[in-house]
């Protein structure tokens, strides 16, 4: 029997740490998670069946101790009617009946909360799944070879960005040091009229 929180999920699957050259690898780890959490995800949802099984068979009994419980209470106040000494005998009975409503409920309760829980945990697998999915549908998409071309096109993009990005925030703080910048900040700070 499965409880709440067997399965510990985390934001994102962790994987082990994979040189580029190793996509095949990484591809046969995905796949080994993927049938793992179809596996887990399987069991879930039987275990939802058989609790629901179960819950409806409570319910059922839950029915047939009420009826019981009824004729009791009709019982007894006959016997209240006639002030029988036997009225005890049907009140009895009623308290070990509501006693086992009680415990059957809580069960039902119990269950239910269980099948709430579950469902966040089928959902998560869902969506776990989804995301390996999404990466098994591309196996270049994990970690896609670079020719040494486009490595150091992409390098000099970086870099002529960076210069780029130095170059105006230089610009602005010259204009903001300069005499003119520097009295025009103070005035500002300081709430002087020009």
């Amino acid at each position: 029997m499965s409880g709440p929180g067997i399965y510990q999920l985390q934001a994102e699957p962790h994987f082990p740490p994979f040189h580029p050259w190793e996509s095949q690898t990484l591809q046969l780890y995905l796949e080994e998670q993927k049938e793992s959490l179809q596996e887990c995800l399987a069991l879930e949802l039987s275990e939802e069946g058989r609790e629901k099984s179960e819950n409806d068979a409570d319910e059922r009994q839950i029915t047939a101790l009420e009826k019981a419980r009824d004729s009791a209470g009709a019982l007894a106040a006959q016997f209240e009617d006639f002030r029988s000494p036997t009225v005890a005998i049907p009140n009895a009975r009623i308290v070990a009946i509501n006693s086992q409503i009680h415990g059957l409920r809580n069960r039902v309760e119990a269950r239910e909360k269980r099948a709430r829980i579950r469902d966040y945990e089928v959902a998560e697998l869902k969506r776990f799944s989804g995301w390996l999915d999404l990466r098994l549908a591309d196996p270049d998409r994990l970690r896609p070879e670079q020719s040494l071309g486009d490595y150091l096109k992409a390098l000099s993009d970086h870099v002529t960005g960076f210069l780029a990005l130095v170059a105006g925030i230089g610009t602005i703080f010259k204009v903001l040091i300069s005499p003119a910048g520097s009295k025009l900040i103070y005035k500002l700070l300081f709430k002087e009229e020009m």
